[in-house]
């Protein structure tokens, strides 16, 4: 290399270094960053002249002070996290194989992350030479607007007119055209956001003569949240057409339309056709249409004494619940204030509160308020019942009558009453009922608590002599007097026939059958006529009417208000043949479970009209047991006399076999046999007494079951721990848990405590220029002037002699010849380079800002074992919290230990090995009652015996095992009777 310096030549020649020479240390170039953003560290730039860098060493100064490692402080290459805004002082350290060190710092600025939007509204289609109106709005939770700057078509622009802040403005377009709009924040961290708006501007031609859409921008209150809307500036005998539109969706036509809207904000326009020309006419100041209902809450409300508890859940389907709120009288009980980043659609606000035990009404009331000052209300008044309900819930029915089915006269009234905490006694004893005369309370009140709802349902049966509509009133001091009434209808008449003669004694008289109508009536209490075919009747008591073999088998009973009930051919459902033998084929004598065998017969019967097929059915009263067998026997007329006469006069009888059990005839009434017509259910029937049985032998009576225990074979052997320590040990003798809780015994309260400080913060620049287009830009900052510092500055130099340096020496040298100014030999020397470090004094201009810092502290004052009333106070007080707690657990811990026992209840059935009692009761005999047909059970002896039966048994099965002689379970007991063990 040559290189001439100062007129002469100097040659320079590399030299070697020496072991002592200091390696030379790069932390990399400076960076700027973001909070939580990864900033990668690069050391490898750093070398050493005496041979290889051995150890790499990174330390980083925070902005605060402290001081802090990356992820891998020994590698060449690594990374960090900054957690805060601010300067950070990298440093990296790097020694040689020799132990020779050299350090380099960097630095990396870092700023806060973009945590804020900004979105413009305004007129999208403004004409030409009239002002438009925008506006910016700015969500920024956690910064403040430092700067604002509007931008049409990338140019800075001035706003006209007078606005009232920055983020408002107004502009006059000169010319039509399509122009974008832009809205330029930077935020005091020095973060910038935008937000474009596409604008088309119109002339007047185009604007269809300047229409607009006026009407509601923001719909309020309950639903439906509708909307009044029409164009405004426009003939409408010059529009051809105009479309409303949601969106992309039409939703009306005509020059006025109403919206109803759903919750939430909606782009709202509408098309106009106009000479041709199709235009889009908005609101002066956009296209924006918000709906915001009012909160809706529901309060539910639970009561146990004085002590309440409940719920209040409110819903703003807006999203924009504000506060919700619990009020007993005029005192808060509870509130909630949502915060801005939770779900704001929905909240449920617990409580519970204590009120006055003298018995007052005490008013509740839930409120809820969106950000509009919108308010939801839901109240209720303990102590003071309300009428939920009062209704009859089965009306019309018929008029009453004595002797007619109740179910068919009786009308329900349900009063359903919130109790609200009164007492349900007390309420019920301040009901008064009144009616008028031609209505019946067939029975007294009765009432029902339901507790879960804390209600009482009252119920009362009436009925109404006459059809129409029959009032009752309700009343009481808590109720406005109720009358309600419910509807009663005619009754048809009730026919009731005895068949006299259903044929067979009438031929020579001209009768197909003759019956007795007379216990036949009216419920609405009128005569009855009685047609038999064409002919009228008038009801007699002693009338009986025969139904001639020319007349149609019809019996017709109507009433003095023509209602009728009709009667032809199913007369005869109103017969049934008498039971006329029973006789005993079984033998006796009997022990319990024993059946008795009666055959029967009932008395021969002929029915006039062959086309009628009686059926009859045999059932057992007052006993069990089964029918055998029932049949009708009829003879079948010979070959040659197969005419109706014949067919009338075959005679028919009934036959059957029933078994009765045998315990039947010694509880209650004596079992009887009873033949009805199956035709019809009120048709006919005839009870007979079944004849008394002799030989019954002594039985078990009234066995009773005790003393039940169980024999397994491993069981779960239970303890329970009231401390860790405790569980521990029990864990570790082989106890498992199966159950825990905790408890709180006492909270400690603590109150917010509050302190401001103010700081300054300044910034400094190496250029005036740009300090102060800094604080231009900025509100929030000032000139803080200048200061003059001093800084290090890393240089290198050449020397002729080691001691002619006082900097560190490289390791490098050169040789250099020099040729003197006056004529003479050059000379040649050795130079030695040096790194060499400087003080530079420079200014630095300062910017600044003052800094109010708030802190929040918590202090203790005092801890309360009274847990619900802490909460309580906590929740009211948003200065109060709860903090720390003390809690007492439990744990349930069970262990399985595989040992044989006696116990009263078992875990696992399949490890029940016998099942042991007392079975005990009475042995009794079965005695004939004198001058009466039944029998009764009389003590003669009582028995008791330990049983013991395999497996897991029910107590119906011990008593099976110990009392019944025919069972297969081996009760493993004595006794001295036949029928026990």
């Amino acid at each position: 290399m040559l290189v001439i310096v100062c007129g002469g030549i100097v040659h320079i020649a590399a030299g070697n270094s020496g072991d002592d020479v200091d390696p030379f240390a790069e932390a990399g170039l400076d960076q700027e960053a973001e909070v939580g953003q990864t900033v990668l560290l690069d050391g490898t730039g750093s070398w050493a002249p005496a041979g290889d860098i051995e150890e790499y060493r990174w330390v980083i100064e925070t902005p605060d002070g402290a001081t802090s490692a990356p992820t891998c402080s020994d590698c060449d290459r690594t990374e960090f996290v900054p957690e805060q805004t601010g300067e950070y002082a990298v440093e990296v350290i790097v020694t040689d194989e020799h132990g020779n060190t050299d350090t380099d710092t960097m630095y990396v600025t870092v700023g806060s992350e973009s945590t804020f939007n900004v979105t413009i509204s305004g007129d999208r289609t403004p004409t030409v030479g009239e002002q438009a109106s925008y506006t910016g709005t700015v969500e920024a939770p956690q910064t403040s607007v430092d700067s604002v700057e509007w931008r049409l078509d990338g140019d800075v622009i001035t706003p006209d007119g007078d606005a009232d802040d920055d983020l408002k403005m107004t502009e006059t377009f000169r010319s039509s055209g399509d122009y974008e709009l832009e809205l330029v924040v930077t935020d005091d961290t020095g973060q910038v956001t935008e937000d474009e708006l596409a604008v088309r501007a119109r002339n007047d031609s185009q604007s269809g003569s300047a229409v607009s859409v006026d009407g509601d921008q923001l719909v309020t209150g309950e639903r439906p949240l509708e909307g009044e809307y029409q164009l405004a500036g426009a003939d409408p005998e010059e529009v051809d057409s105009v479309r409303w539109y949601a969106g992309d969706e039409v939703i009306g036509t005509g020059t006025e339309t109403t919206v109803e809207w759903e919750p939430g904000i909606h782009e709202f326009y509408a098309t106009v056709e106009h000479d041709g020309e199709s235009h889009r006419a908005t609101f002066p100041d956009g296209e924006e249409v918000v709906a915001d209902p009012a909160p809706e809450i529901e309060l539910d409300v639970e009561r146990n004494g004085t002590h309440i508890s409940g719920t209040a859940v409110a819903a703003d389907e807006f999203g924009s619940l504000d506060t919700v709120s619990v009020y007993i009288g005029d005192d808060e009980i509870a509130l909630t204030t949502l915060d801005q980043g939770v779900d704001r659609t929905q909240h449920e606000e617990t409580f519970s509160a204590t009120l006055p035990d003298d018995g007052s009404e005490t008013p509740i009331r839930a409120v809820a308020m969106d950000d509009r000052e919108q308010v939801g209300t839901d109240s209720t008044q303990q102590g003071q019942p309300e009428l939920v309900s009062a209704e009859f819930v089965n009306t019309p029915v018929d008029s009453y009558h004595e002797r007619i089915d109740e179910d068919r006269y009786t009308a329900e009234h349900e009063l359903v009453i919130d109790l609200n905490g009164a007492d349900p006694d007390d309420v019920r004893k301040q009901l008064s009922l009144d009616h008028n005369a031609d209505v019946m309370l067939l029975e007294t009140m009765s009432s029902e608590y339901f507790a879960v709802n804390d209600q009482l349902v009252v119920d009362t049966l009436w009925a109404g002599e006459e059809p129409g509509n029959s009032l009752i009133t309700i009343d009481a001091p808590f109720i406005t007097e109720q009358t309600d009434s419910f509807r009663v209808e005619h009754s048809p008449p009730e026919v009731h026939v005895n068949i006299i003669d259903p044929g067979q004694d009438s031929h020579d008289r001209g009768y197909k059958l003759r019956v007795d109508p007379s216990g036949s009536f009216d419920p609405d209490g009128s005569e009855l006529n009685f047609r038999v075919g064409d002919r009228d009747r008038l009801y007699h008591d002693t009338d009986e009417i025969g139904i001639e073999f020319n007349d149609a088998p019809k019996l017709v009973a109507t009433d003095q208000d023509g209602y009728s009930t009709s009667y032809e051919l199913d007369l005869y459902d109103f017969y049934a043949p008498e039971i006329e033998d029973v006789s005993e084929v079984s033998e006796g004598p009997y022990t319990s479970g024993d059946h008795v065998v009666f055959d029967v017969q009932t008395e021969e019967y002929q029915i006039a009209a062959p086309e009628y097929d009686l059926n009859t059915d045999l059932k057992i009263e007052n006993g069990q047991g089964s029918v055998q067998f029932w049949r009708v026997v009829d003879p079948e007329p010979s070959a040659n006399d197969t005419n109706d006469v014949a067919r009338q006069d075959a005679v028919k009888y009934y036959t059957g076999q029933v078994a009765v059990e045998i315990d039947s005839f010694a509880d209650g009434e004596h079992p009887g046999l009873r033949v009805s017509n199956t035709a019809s259910s009120d048709g006919r029937s005839l009870r007979h007494s079944l004849p008394e049985i002799d030989g019954i032998m002594p039985t078990p009576r009234n066995v009773d079951v005790t003393d039940v225990e169980y024999t397994v074979n491993g069981f779960e052997r239970e303890r329970t721990a009231t401390s860790p320590n405790e569980r521990v040990s029990l864990e570790r003798s082989g106890y498992q848990v199966v159950d825990s809780s905790t408890e709180t015994e006492a909270v400690e309260l603590e109150k917010r405590q509050v302190d401001t400080t103010y700081s300054t913060e300044t910034r400094t620049f190496d250029r005036q220029s740009d300090r102060d287009g800094f604080v231009s830009t900025r509100n929030s900052w000032s000139d803080g002037g200048t200061d003059t510092t001093s800084r290090t500055v890393r240089e290198t130099e050449w020397v002729e002699s080691m001691g002619d340096s006082s900097g560190r020496y490289t390791g490098e040298t050169r040789q250099v010849t020099k040729y003197p100014p006056q004529v003479s030999s050059p000379t040649t020397v050795t130079e030695y380079k040096f790194a060499v470090t400087a003080q530079e004094t420079v200014d630095q201009y300062i910017a600044e800002q003052e800094i109010e810092e708030t802190t929040t502290s918590w202090e203790s004052i005092g801890s309360t074992d009274e847990v619900g009333s802490a909460y309580r106070r906590a929740n009211s007080n948003h200065d109060i919290r709860v903090g720390s707690t003390t809690e007492e657990s439990t744990w349930e811990l069970s262990k399985f230990v595989y040992e044989t026992k006696t116990v009263e209840s078992y875990d696992d059935p399949a490890r029940v090995q016998s099942t042991n009692a007392t079975v005990s009761g009475n042995i009794a005999e079965k005695l004939p009652v004198s001058n009466a047909r039944t029998m009764r059970y009389s003590k003669i002896d009582e028995f008791s015996v330990e049983a013991s039966v395999s497996g897991l048994r029910s107590e119906s099965e011990l008593i099976e095992a110990a009392t019944d002689p025919e069972s297969e379970l081996d009760p493993g007991c004595s006794s001295e009777y036949e029928e026990v063990c």
